[in-house]
């Protein structure tokens, strides 16, 4: 299981340490976090409450983007806990891979997944990501299905040409309604 974002309190790797304690041991997966900055004081924490939830977890910081390419296209799933994130571009990598993700229900991560089409929402809390993680464990055909739609909306919906155009539409009709305010 992968989970991508600095390494930092904000990112809410705990919540999903939490989470995973709550799965039986035999079924837990085990925790991937890639960073592209590392908070020492984050990091020691972390691996203290891992340690002590019986929780495997390996840090991988700074890597090249091919092998955190590499990393996504061999999850079995992305698991995204931040708080409050203004946009979710973990997400958007993910699905880009055709891995499904699992995020929290807040902030920008709600523009990027489509619950239950392209990825899976989840309330912060750790019963309910342990149960999002054990339907995707469950069931080969949903984790396919989500994977296969998360790409095929990114490639539909977030390349830099249909973002553009999003942009320039807004844009024009923000003027438009300027104009006739005036």
């Amino acid at each position: 299981m992968l989970s991508v974002g600095a390494l930092h309190p904000r990112k809410g790797f705990d919540l999903l340490i939490d989470s995973l304690a709550l799965i039986e041991p035999e079924r837990r997966p085990p925790l991937l976090i890639v960073s592209n900055a590392v908070d020492e004081v984050e990091k020691a924490y972390l691996l203290a409450l891992a340690q002590r939830q019986n929780v495997a977890v390996t840090f991988r910081a700074n890597i090249a983007d091919a092998e955190l390419v590499a990393f996504y296209n061999r999850a079995l799933m992305t698991v995204y806990m931040p708080l409050m994130e203004p946009f979710g571009l973990v997400a958007l990598e993910a699905m880009s891979t055709a891995t499904p993700i699992i995020s929290v229900n807040e902030g920008g991560v709600r523009e990027t997944i489509r619950h239950g089409e392209t990825g899976l929402l989840v309330e912060r809390k750790p019963r309910a990501v342990a149960e999002a993680i054990c339907a995707l464990l469950d069931d080969a055909v949903l984790r396919r299905r989500l994977g296969q739609n998360g790409r095929a909306h990114v490639l539909r919906n977030w390349q830099w040409d249909s973002t553009i155009e999003r942009l320039e539409r807004s844009m024009r009709e923000l003027l438009d309604a300027t104009r006739s305010q005036a």
